[in-house]
């Protein structure tokens, strides 16, 4: 076979590569079906789009994500514990996206299906139910936790991160680019730890969100909806927890030791967003599911700045999180990384203080 005879280099970037182009490819089709069967996303004072445009896009980076893995599953020797329990956990979290695009199901059915979802899975091993804290060396070395409380500590990670990045998709390429950046954090932890299968998911994901991006970023052309955002917020939630835990030869495997803060940091801006907006919500006595214009890249679009300065702040706020989380690792110049990180966070604030300030 082909991808047995070329160097690892080739086959890292054929695996952004080639479902890259799938993607991409499949945009322009998914648009024409969404005119035609009327699958659109209708402006709101929310949202920046004045006339009903596509909001199928999700569904190409998922038909891109499911061809990848099925080649790592048949063509590679990648070991796989539990794929088809996610891939179909997966697939159900990305229709039930798809019926909020176009039905607009409340936030109760969304989080009791997400609920059942969770349960599904967890009941399948790929939990949070052992926690390491040995990095700090204060005698916690693993705490066990209870079945009952597992499963709802499960649920409110996997279901945060889904509304997380659904939540945060309020602007052209934001939460597309913002996941591309956290997957490339978790393919650097997963290639520090020689986490082959965990690497490989992470680059076909990162190509499969690249071939969306290149669409995205135009103007009122093409938005991955509520079930491109479940569908990535899902994956990460999911992926995130192996990059913080001690799994080693096959992949989506069960019984997982977890070392929280990794995870947490990885997916830090999008919950440190989701969270400040659930606290204004409930200090102001609404609903903490209500909808509003409150989020960071509102507050930032009514200070007057474009979208490509926003797009640069948040994404210096996300790489500096996630530097922060290789510090907790042994990943080679994390130091490095995040002293870099630091730097564009300070040219953020003398490039947009005055700016910001003036407004």
């Amino acid at each position: 076979m082909f991808f047995e005879s070329v160097t690892e280099e080739i086959k890292i970037f054929f695996y952004v590569l080639i479902p890259g182009i799938v993607t991409y490819l499949l945009v322009p089709l998914l648009k024409k079906l969404s005119y035609k069967f009327l699958l659109l996303d209708k402006p709101n004072f929310r949202k920046l789009h004045s006339k009903p445009i596509p909001n199928s896009g999700g569904i190409s980076i998922f038909i891109s994500f499911l061809i990848g893995t099925l080649y790592l599953k048949n063509f590679t020797d990648i070991y796989f514990e539990s794929l088809y329990t996610f891939l179909f956990t997966s697939l159900l979290v990305l229709l039930i996206g798809l019926l909020d695009d176009l039905y607009n199901i409340s936030a109760f059915i969304r989080l009791i299906t997400q609920f059942l979802i969770t349960t599904f899975i967890w009941s399948k091993g790929i939990n949070i139910s052992n926690l390491n804290f040995d990095y700090f060396n204060g005698g916690l070395n693993e705490i066990k936790i209870p079945d009952i409380l597992s499963l709802f500590l499960t649920f409110f990670w996997i279901s945060g991160t889904i509304n997380a990045i659904n939540w945060i998709d309020g602007l052209n390429g934001l939460a597309t680019g913002i996941t591309i950046l956290i997957l490339i954090g978790i393919a650097k932890i997963a290639f520090y730890k020689n986490l082959i299968g965990l690497f490989s998911i992470s680059l076909i994901l990162i190509g499969s969100s690249l071939g969306f991006l290149l669409h995205n970023l135009r103007s009122n052309n093409i938005i991955m909806g509520d079930n491109g955002s479940n569908f990535l917020g899902f994956q990460l939630s999911i992926l995130s927890l192996y990059a913080g835990s001690n799994y080693k030869d096959i992949f989506y495997s069960s019984k997982l030791t977890i070392f929280p803060l990794i995870p947490i940091l990885l997916m830090g801006f999008p919950l440190l967003d989701m969270t400040r907006v659930i606290l204004k919500r409930v200090f102001s006595k609404s609903s903490p599911f209500l909808a509003d214009r409150n989020h960071f890249h509102h507050l930032l679009l009514d200070s007057n700045l474009s979208n490509s300065e926003i797009l640069f702040i948040v994404f210096s706020l996300t790489f500096y999180l996630i530097s922060f989380s290789f510090l907790l690792t042994g990943i080679i110049y994390r130091m490095e990384i995040f002293v870099f990180a630091n730097f564009i966070l300070l040219m953020n604030f003398i490039i947009f203080k005055r700016k910001l300030w003036n407004n």
